[in-house]
């Protein structure tokens, strides 16, 4: 696949991914909302923060925008990253939960069988890996 070909699917699993993010906010957290309550939203990633992960940062916040939604103004989005270091995820996705968000948007790298084990049958599985 070429470095082309590879952000096109890159971008679009991304864009998949926010969409899943507004169904979810849109149909759970909106009606529990109190007025002015602006929607949280964690992202946690395997990789680094920008510049090393600005292409899929920039992807899933043009999903959003895309969709009306501007980070910053009418929802917040907080990023977390492992930096490579998987035995960070588990610390990292419950200081999302801590703060707390609406939805935790979380990716894995490809190829991963499981969630922090590995075992297909762990039950943090519940990972979508795009």
């Amino acid at each position: 696949m070429t470095t082309l070909n590879w952000m096109v699917v890159k971008s679009t699993v991304t864009r998949l991914v926010a969409t899943a993010v507004l169904l979810l906010v849109g149909s759970v957290a909106v009606p529990a909302q109190q007025p002015g309550k602006i929607p949280r939203v964690g992202v946690l990633r395997p990789g680094n923060p920008p510049p090393g992960d600005f292409g899929h940062r920039e992807a899933f916040e043009g999903g959003l925008r895309d969709r009306g939604w501007t980070p910053g103004t009418n929802i917040l989005i907080e990023y977390r990253y492992a930096e490579g270091k998987p035995e960070r995820l588990s610390e990292l996705a419950a200081e999302l939960v801590r703060l707390p968000v609406d939805v935790i948007v979380a990716s894995a790298p490809m190829g991963r069988p499981g969630g922090a084990t590995g075992d297909p049958h762990d039950p943090d599985r519940d990972v979508h890996t795009p």
